[in-house]
């Protein structure tokens, strides 16, 4: 086996797959709904000609979507990640701290724009 040859990893079973919080159907004959999960799996692979193991795991948060069909049942659709909560504050703090660095630096229009402005004509002609 060369420096940099590629491996194959055999992924007997089924390893694991989890979702929080537990799915619940609806009652109340909903032709569709959509729920928010984390999503998390993992799996041991092993190779064949060497016996090393491998895990891969991750997780993921986001929302299912199901759909019913005409036999009743219902059907997930596809999961469609989202953004942690957290990481949408960060983001806003972000923005508000550019913000102001750019109003303290002078880089912030300070006037109200009017018709006839030259840079509100210069916008309009892009």
């Amino acid at each position: 086996m060369g420096r940099g040859s590629p491996l194959e990893f055999f992924f007997p079973g089924s390893g694991g797959i989890g979702f929080f919080p537990s799915i619940t159907m609806p009652t109340d004959g909903k032709d569709f709904f959509r729920i928010f999960v984390d999503v998390s799996f993992f799996h041991t692979g092993i190779n064949c000609d060497t016996g090393l193991t491998i895990d891969v795991s991750g997780d993921a948060y986001g929302s299912i979507s199901f759909y019913r069909g005409a036999d009743g049942y219902y059907y997930p659709d596809q999961f469609v990640q989202a953004p942690q909560p957290a990481t949408l504050g960060l983001i806003g703090t972000g923005l508000v701290t550019i913000s102001a660095a750019l109003k303290k630096c002078g880089l912030y229009p300070r006037r109200s724009m009017k018709a006839g402005d030259p840079i509100l004509e210069y916008m309009r002609a892009i």
